[in-house]
């Protein structure tokens, strides 16, 4: 059991206490670590508990946790509203970036679906890219009734 296993440490010591826990887990043994550095387990781990209020909220494989928080495609495209329009007959879900009309967001469909459909129509794409949940947002979300308090929003 380790608490905050990589708090204090350079850049080399993360790499080395990493090496080491993923090495004795390689070796069958159950590595437990505790932190509030979301980014880092997500580098470290392969299976994530989540407790509050002294509860087991969640027990589950790294990538069918975040998958929980659901996933979306951005998409990139000069003839961004005709393929949004296309992406929507197909059963999509459209959602425009802000601040920028070459971009918008799908769901519902995967990146492969959404290549087929600009190529179908001769639309141009100049982007697509699978953007998951993080660990961070899907651990806020499932303890958001566990905590005492709760940070700003930025």
């Amino acid at each position: 059991m380790s608490d905050e296993a990589v708090n204090w440490l350079d850049p080399e010591g993360i790499v080395w206490i990493r090496t080491l826990l993923r090495g004795l887990a390689g070796e069958g043994r159950t590595i437990l670590i505790s932190s509030h550095l979301m980014t880092e387990i997500a580098m470290t781990a392969d299976r994530v508990l989540v407790v509050g209020r002294g509860r087991l909220i969640a027990d589950a494989p790294l990538d069918e946790f975040t998958a929980r928080g659901g996933q979306c495609v951005a998409v990139r495209s000069a003839r961004a509203a005709e393929l949004a329009d296309v992406v929507r007959a197909a059963g999509g879900v459209v959602s425009p970036a802000a601040g920028d009309a070459e971009c918008f967001d799908v769901g519902g469909l995967d990146v492969r679906r959404l290549g087929d459909l600009a190529l179908e129509h001769l639309l141009p794409v100049h982007g697509l890219a699978e953007q998951r949940s993080s660990l961070e947002d899907v651990s806020s979300e499932l303890t958001d009734d566990s905590v005492d308090f709760h940070g700003a929003a930025a």
